[in-house]
């Protein structure tokens, strides 16, 4: 065993942000262990302690120093590769000798990270309590290669339920190749198949993220042509049909997260964001649960709020998972918070009355007051980008001023949209506008990105019930 290691490596300071591999590493630099006995000092399951003993010797954080033969099984013994450890910090702290104690706001830092304990707790949510899969159903999962093994979790849930069930693998790569090189005749019978596909589940379930092809290299006439297919076959997914849907946020981040300074600035008010208490799961099933089955909703509160809305019970979005995602761009981070939001396809006509929302998708529009009948936006104002705003709802016609579904904030770790603005549709207690071009999720309007319009602190009422106030639930 050395006596000192420096740790530089991105993975291996994630993997230490973890508390079971951090204790699992502690124990290890006092004398040799096995995964059981690893498993049975920290209370935890043996082969969790396994995964962790595997993860700590494929980043030479910790060596195997002998094997028994028990009962026909190779027994490994482990021990940490040095017994103190010096952090080259790239994020920010200076760079200082520290003996593995590391200090609690760096270990914060690192907290999102391995969480599979919670897990299946969050598979059991989304399936079982938030879209109520039963053996009737019919589900489709979507997934890309790094999510494979949630892919897993989720047809064996499946299996015990006895729901059918199909997947697609989604590659960046292949949509890559989509874009610019596959004849025309095959894209057409892609989309045939993807709408067909579409028309095929009662519950489609996405894990992670959707791959973003680069359109830099291909040539404008191209990217139309393909435009144009999408446009006449991709949407043809029936409105009148069934609608449950999740997408499970994957943690992942970009090869050069750690490295910048300015993703690292903001950090911290987003990992405060992101870290879901063990029982935020539960108060979002109650909370969803409740909006759902009380759908006559009252819109009420500060300004001039007065909005009545009908929820289409069946009809619903969960957005959940135990990650946050993270990406890196011209701007710095953007991020997508897990486990707190539900969008609800309103019922036709059943949205009516005034509403002040106080931030757009966008910082060009604020202070927005609407008038809205028949979910129809008939009368605008705003404090700030009144004329982007008009060009928006003007754009389409009467699908542009429709209102395609509503959503709440169910994160309790965001709470104050000045702080965070960009996730201020998220933000627990807010009440959302949403106009979606897609319309699989509920929208009219094509080939445009949906934009969210934003109520920070509603008072609605359910049944004459108030359920939220001052950006709490009384639920």
């Amino acid at each position: 065993m050395k006596g000192l290691r420096i740790l530089s490596g991105h993975r291996e300071l994630l993997l230490l942000g973890n508390k079971n591999a951090y204790a699992i590493l502690n124990l290890l630099r006092e004398q040799e262990y096995s995964g059981t006995g690893i498993a049975e000092v920290l209370g935890i399951k043996a082969q969790l302690a396994t995964y962790y003993l595997n993860k700590l010797e494929k980043y030479g954080l910790a060596e195997i120093v002998r094997t028994e033969q028990v009962r026909g099984t190779l027994k490994k013994f482990f021990r940490a590769t040095a017994e103190h450890f010096l952090i080259l910090s790239d994020i920010g702290e200076e760079n200082t000798e520290l003996d593995l104690s590391f200090s609690s706001a760096y270990l914060e830092k690192l907290q999102f990270t391995e969480m599979e304990d919670r897990i299946d707790d969050c598979i059991d949510l989304i399936v079982d309590d938030c879209l109520k899969v039963d053996q009737n159903d019919k589900v489709l999962l979507k997934y890309r290669d790094n999510t494979s093994k949630y892919l897993e979790k989720f047809v064996t849930k499946l299996r015990n339920i006895g729901a059918e069930y199909r997947f697609e693998f989604f590659s960046g790569d292949l949509v890559q190749e989509f874009w610019s090189s596959l004849p025309t005749d095959r894209i057409q019978l892609h989309q045939q198949y993807f709408s067909e596909t579409l028309r095929w589940p009662t519950v489609y379930i996405l894990i992670g993220k959707y791959p973003n092809p680069s359109l830099t290299d291909i040539p404008e006439a191209r990217i139309k042509e393909v435009s144009d297919i999408l446009y006449n076959n991709t949407y043809s997914f029936n409105r009148n049909d069934r609608l449950r849907y999740a997408q499970f946020q994957i943690f992942q981040f970009e090869e050069d997260f750690f490295t910048d300074s300015k993703i690292m600035e903001r950090l911290q008010m987003y990992w405060d964001a992101a870290s879901m208490k063990s029982g935020d799961y539960t108060v979002m099933k109650y909370t969803a649960d409740y909006l759902l089955d009380n759908n006559s909703l009252r819109i009420l509160s500060s300004h001039h709020n007065e909005l009545s809305v009908r929820l289409s019970r069946d009809k619903f979005v969960i957005n959940a998972g135990p990650f946050s995602s993270a990406s890196y761009g011209n701007e710095g981070a953007n991020f997508l918070i897990p486990c707190g939001s539900l969008a609800v396809i309103p019922e036709d006509n059943s949205i009516n009355g005034d509403i002040f929302c106080d931030a757009a998708n966008d910082d060009g529009i604020k202070g927005v007051r609407l008038r809205i009948e028949n979910n129809i936006v008939t009368e605008v104002k705003a404090d700030k980008g009144l004329e982007e705003l008009q060009s928006r709802l003007d754009k389409f016609g009467v699908d542009g001023r429709t209102v395609s579904m509503v959503g709440f904030g169910l994160n309790s770790g965001v709470k104050n949209g000045t702080i965070l603005p960009e996730l201020t549709s998220d933000m627990n207690g807010s009440f959302s506008l949403i106009f979606s071009h897609n319309e699989f999720m509920g929208g009219k309007i094509k080939n445009v990105p949906p934009w969210i319009l934003t109520c920070i602190s509603p008072e609605i009422h359910a049944e004459g019930r108030l359920i939220l106030k001052g950006n709490d639930y009384s639920v």
